[in-house]
């Protein structure tokens, strides 16, 4: 009987472990999942200005990493042509294409 008591608490600490487990590596998906349902209808030109957004006239080159499609060259390329009056001028920036400006569109603004 204590053998049996044994292994049902060491059972119960394992599932227990299991679910801490789970809990603290399920919460960072949540997190990252409601952060694109905020940016999302979001409009880059003419929208009004949103923490969400990145301003590619003052954003670091980490922040325009951190864009879809955007490594460390074409980042480079963003902030040696600043400035932009527009969020389409992006589009004359080497290496910016139809597909990445449409991936980027609503995530970008222009102050």
């Amino acid at each position: 009987m204590l053998a049996s008591l044994r292994s049902m608490v060491s059972s119960l600490l394992v599932f227990t472990l299991c679910c801490s487990a789970i809990a603290v590596y399920a919460e960072p998906i949540k997190s990252v999942e409601a952060g694109k349902q905020d940016v999302k209808g979001h409009q880059g030109q003419g929208g009004p200005a949103n923490e969400k957004t990145v301003n590619v006239n003052t954003a670091t080159k980490e922040e325009l990493e951190a864009l879809p499609g955007i490594g460390p060259i074409k980042a480079q390329a963003i902030i040696e042509g600043r400035p932009y009056r527009k969020a389409e001028d992006l589009l004359k920036v080497k290496g910016i294409k139809g597909g990445t400006y449409k991936q980027i569109k609503d995530l970008i603004r222009v102050d």
